[in-house]
């Protein structure tokens, strides 16, 4: 998504997490995970970078992209970096995001029916949260403004993932609350961005991608 909004050309390949191939995990991420961004070597590139954390992969486009060629016309792209938060609400902002998908993936890696309650209250809890930031941050329509940055490239897909899996296993109980309108509300307007919508991969990848604990 940060590579879309800053108008990088990039190619995607899907990975099978759950049958990792050969190549990634020798060559590129020998941890396994994803997202991973990998800039090849050459003319202004130097020597290359392989990036494994996605808020750094999205700091580090942010970074190094500041501008377009459109023809002989350069367009400058916009930074993704929110100027508008102290230290504090930074950190805020990150305990906020950081607290969801953990609550997301121990709910869909449970087996045992007994903790089913306790991990979706869990859950509830950190979205409740998120909510409440959304809320003190209207009319802002994004998390921090009427434009993405680095926070929602950061947040979106996560919730994306949640919003698939939930809706395809109804007995884990991870879903959006009621109560969380301004959460519903972000969620569709994320999700109708032009950014996320040109990166969004189709549900049948997410749930592939969760196979192995489902």
């Amino acid at each position: 998504m940060a590579l879309a909004l800053k108008k990088v050309d990039y190619q995607r390949v899907l990975i099978d997490t759950a049958n990792k191939p050969d190549w990634y995990m020798r060559d590129v991420n020998p941890h396994g995970t994803v997202p991973t961004l990998q800039v090849r070597a050459g003319p202004g590139r130097g020597d290359g970078v392989i990036i494994t954390d996605s808020e750094q992969a999205c700091a580090f486009i942010d970074d190094k992209a500041h501008s377009v060629q459109l023809g002989f016309a350069e367009e400058i792209v916009p930074e993704l970096a929110p100027k508008n938060l102290d230290e504090h609400q930074k950190q805020r902002l990150n305990d906020v995001i950081g607290g969801v998908f953990p609550a997301f993936a121990a709910c869909v890696k449970n087996t045992e029916e007994a903790k089913v309650d306790e991990l979706a209250v869990v859950l509830e809890s950190k979205l409740t949260a998120l909510n409440d930031y959304l809320v003190e941050n209207k009319p802002s329509m994004f998390l921090c403004g009427d434009t993405p940055t680095t926070h929602d490239c950061n947040l979106a897909p996560k919730l994306y993932h949640l919003r698939v899996v939930g809706s395809h296993l109804p007995a884990k109980k991870i879903r959006i609350p009621e109560k969380c309108a301004a959460l519903s509300q972000y969620i569709r307007d994320i999700e109708a961005h032009p950014a996320f919508q040109e990166t969004c991969y189709p549900e049948a990848v997410v749930m592939a991608g969760w196979s192995k604990f489902l």
